[in-house]
């Protein structure tokens, strides 16, 4: 939650919960212009407050970008690379374009954009491994925050648009809502003009462009929309892509990704929400991708809502707006969250099925992610 306040501890919250010593002061963005504390104006692209001090000591000590990177790639094990892929493939399933082949990339010969998306990785993922990896956490994001302020305007690449993807991940998690959102606004424009770069000489349908794509470009574009819902919040925030603007196929189930087999069908975003045979197509072998972007653009329209004013928008007393009557919005969005959860397979389903089953095979976090969606309504 948003702390509301004027610039000093403690916030309203932590006031009416009695927890007015311990309170910690968040971003917030609900002030008014005379409360607001007057302060320096924030950089567009910027590193977290958390790892500001580090950024500025960072710079001190730093000499050439190229080779603060190509040092700091370096001076990292091919045995810890390996944990942090792992880690993030667990902890984050939104991230659907984690790929097992990522692991045979970490040399010194790929490219810089390369080096950075797997620092990008490894700094979200020290966050699990113990405090005693707080202070090279703080340096790869003040790394990461320099090296993707100076590439905004680059030419878009698979590895560039991941690392504004997780950027944004990594942000979100610093609680700095505002910089996450950005940073997914522009993963989010890099990959429309990705997409439309691969078949701009051709006049071609969603289908034959959707074969001009590999799996994981799909699941690039896929996981920009994903994370764009994940932090658009309503009028403050609004998401920046819609699935009409996406139009490419949807993602392959997981053991085709993994084993890189060619997809048997190429199903669109309109044509899972159309066909119950097609939805559960992809949907019949535990979680896949494409159920958490599915969830995600329901999510969004909910809360989008929600945060609009939901049943206190006017003429929501009308009989047709009642919650119980079909016509009213609330029913409409309650049924596609309905048919989205009848789609799953049975086993993706809480509480029929435990979470502990789904812990030993190490999908518990993409198991608790799905359900939360679902239960948050």
């Amino acid at each position: 939650m948003k702390c509301h306040h004027s610039g000093e501890q403690p916030c309203r919250g932590c006031l009416r919960s009695g927890n007015a010593d311990t309170c910690v002061l968040t971003p917030t963005t609900v002030l008014s212009t005379a409360a607001r504390p007057r302060k320096r104006p924030a950089r567009l692209i910027s590193p977290s407050a958390s790892v500001a001090p580090a950024v500025e000591k960072y710079d001190a000590a730093s000499s050439k970008r190229g080779g603060d990177l190509t040092r700091i790639f370096a001076a990292v094990d091919a045995a810890v690379f390996a944990q942090a892929v792992a880690i993030f493939r667990i902890r984050f399933p939104e991230c659907g374009f984690r790929h097992a082949p990522d692991l045979e990339r970490v040399s010194d010969d790929i490219s810089d954009v390369d080096k950075l998306r797997l620092v990008a990785i490894l700094a979200v993922s020290l966050r699990y491994l113990g405090e005693t990896a707080d202070t090279r956490r703080a340096e790869y994001a003040a790394l990461m925050a320099r090296e993707l302020q100076s590439r905004m305007t680059a030419p878009p690449t698979l590895s560039l648009i991941q690392c504004f993807l997780i950027m944004a991940i990594y942000e979100w998690g610093e609680n700095v809502g505002y910089s996450a959102w950005m940073h997914a606004g522009i993963a989010a424009r890099m990959a429309l003009v990705y997409r439309a770069t691969k078949s701009e000489t051709i006049e071609l349908d969603w289908k034959s462009a959707s074969a001009l794509l590999s799996e994981v470009e799909v699941r690039t574009i896929w996981t920009s929309f994903a994370i764009d819902k994940l932090l658009s919040c309503g009028k403050q925030r609004p998401a920046m892509v819609k699935p009409g603007d996406i139009e490419v196929r949807m993602p392959q189930n997981e053991e085709d990704f993994v084993f890189g087999t060619e997809p048997q069908v190429l199903l669109s975003f309109d044509d899972m929400m159309k066909d119950t045979s097609l939805r559960r197509h992809t949907s019949s072998s535990g979680f896949q991708f494409c159920v958490l972007v599915r969830g995600m653009d329901i999510w969004h329209r909910i809360h989008s809502w929600i945060v609009d004013g939901g049943r206190k928008l006017p003429h929501m007393t009308e009989s047709e707006n009642c919650p119980w009557k079909p016509t009213s919005q609330w029913a409409k969005l309650k049924e596609q969250l309905r048919v989205w959860r009848e789609d799953q397979d049975p086993r993706l389903r809480y509480p029929e099925t435990k979470v502990a089953a789904h812990v030993h095979f190490r999908q518990g976090e993409p198991f608790a992610y799905v359900n939360l969606l679902y239960y948050l309504w």
